[in-house]
């Protein structure tokens, strides 16, 4: 509809009664107007069902990774996590061409992953600026007890970010899978669990008032 057709549309009459059976300018544009209110009535409706998706992950997330292992709390909240995070997979905005079971493998190791997190190497432990340390050997040298806190340095195997970094070996060898879309899979994964979390934290300090 071009810019004059509609001025002239807002101005006109808006009557649509039966027997004026000719299209006119404002039956167009009420057509348009009701095709962008079914629009963002769906994308309100998509948002709100994600929102709610990722906040039912987010709670079985929280639960598997609080309680201890082996508790039988936690092994049934690891499931319904499991089963979760496999159906998002699927989302179309996402699009994984993935096995059914491609995708359990991969929900089931990200679960694992997000709940053994903490690097190897320095156990997440943080120096005096709250960064992931390991001692500074060649500082160390001349160090003796007394001279204050042990010298340490960003520790290497992180980054200073106290996160274990999982490899392609690592993984293949807990799924028993290689795919070109692992990677990106396993990405995809992560973010999700990531906006679970975010999204309980959020629903439950709106709660909280």
């Amino acid at each position: 509809m071009s810019r004059e057709s509609l001025a002239h549309a807002l101005s006109g009459p808006v009557s649509l009664a039966e027997d004026q059976w000719r299209e006119r300018d404002v039956d167009r544009l009420h057509a348009i107007a009701s095709a962008q209110l079914l629009r963002d009535q769906d994308a309100r409706c998509q948002w709100a069902r994600r929102s709610v998706a990722l906040c039912s992950l987010g709670v079985d997330v929280f639960t598997y990774a609080t309680l201890p292992e082996g508790d039988s709390g936690g092994i049934r909240a690891f499931k319904r996590a499991e089963e979760k995070l496999k159906d998002y997979l699927g989302w179309n905005e996402f699009r994984l061409s993935l096995r059914e079971s491609t995708k359990i493998a991969v929900a089931r190791h990200s679960l694992l992953e997000h709940k053994n997190s903490t690097c190897r190497v320095c156990n997440g432990k943080t120096d005096e600026d709250r960064i992931p340390s390991i001692p500074d050997v060649d500082r160390l040298k001349g160090w003796r007890e007394g001279d204050g806190p042990v010298p340490m340095r960003a520790c290497p195997s992180c980054g200073g970010t106290g996160k274990h970094k999982w490899t392609d070996e690592e993984r293949f060898n807990s799924t028993g899978i290689r795919h070109k879309v692992m990677d990106r899979a396993f990405s995809v994964a992560h973010e999700l669990l990531t906006a679970s979390v975010i999204e309980l934290d959020i629903r439950t300090r709106n709660l909280r008032g």
